[in-house]
């Protein structure tokens, strides 16, 4: 069989030349080839994407999934939304995601995962009923799990109370940079007050997180409480001062 190399220079000189239906060619000859390579089904999964064939690429993302060793699946199984939400039906990407991530929506390490791809992509279709009730399946298999809760931070509109409630409990006790997204997201929302109460409990419990400082000063300036915003930002400031971290 050909090398690796000689099967991607094909590839991506189709690519190149915008040959697509050359480029998914050459792509599933490499996997027929070396039905062990990741990196050839993943170069035929993003061809029959690009092509418009959602359909078409279940195998190939199921053996992505299948090849990828346990170290990367948490991270390949994020990747996927990526890969799939510019196809132009929307609804039909979800489904065959969703087909493909079913052998682990169980598993207790994976599950949070699989099951939040799915919610994104139902977002994505528009589905927001849908990507809540997949938010709150990963939420169950792992309540410390942070990512049914990240893809919870842009469903705050008020629509789905028991996100709200999750993911407020969630940030309680979340690291920092996860409870200043949760504040931003309650911005977003113009949820003024409570965003303010998250800054705060953020700030309480990490007084040297500067950008925490600088979030809060911006919203007090929006707020036109311009002595406040001068407070943080100079805290801001004294935070990410080299000077202030020189041990000499």
């Amino acid at each position: 069989s050909q090398s690796p190399e000689l099967y991607r220079r094909a590839v991506n000189i189709a690519l190149q030349a915008r040959a697509g239906t050359s480029a998914l060619s050459a792509a599933r000859a490499w996997a027929q080839a070396d039905p062990q390579s990741v990196e050839a089904h993943r170069y035929l999964l993003q061809i029959l994407l690009g092509l418009n064939q959602p359909q078409e690429a279940a195998k190939p993302l199921s053996r992505v999934l299948e090849l990828t060793g346990d170290d990367e699946k948490s991270d390949t199984i994020w990747w996927i939304v990526g890969v799939f939400e510019h196809a132009s039906d929307k609804k039909l990407a979800s489904q065959v995601v969703e087909q493909a991530l079913s052998p682990l929506l169980s598993n207790p390490k994976l599950g949070p995962t699989a099951w939040s791809t799915i919610a994104r992509m139902h977002l994505i279709a528009g589905e927001s009923d849908v990507a809540a009730v997949a938010i709150l399946k990963g939420h169950e298999l792992d309540p410390r799990a942070e990512k049914p809760m990240l893809v919870a931070l842009s469903m705050l509109d008020g629509k789905h109370p028991k996100l709200d409630e999750l993911v407020q409990g969630f940030a309680s006790g979340a690291p920092a940079e996860f409870r200043l997204r949760y504040a931003r997201a309650l911005l977003n929302q113009q949820r003024i007050k409570e965003a303010q109460t998250a800054l705060t409990g953020l700030l309480e419990k990490f007084p040297d997180f500067a950008e925490g400082w600088l979030v809060q000063g911006l919203l007090f300036e929006a707020l036109t409480q311009d002595a406040e915003a001068q407070v943080r930002f100079q805290t801001f400031l004294r935070l990410t001062d080299p000077a202030n971290n020189d041990p000499f």
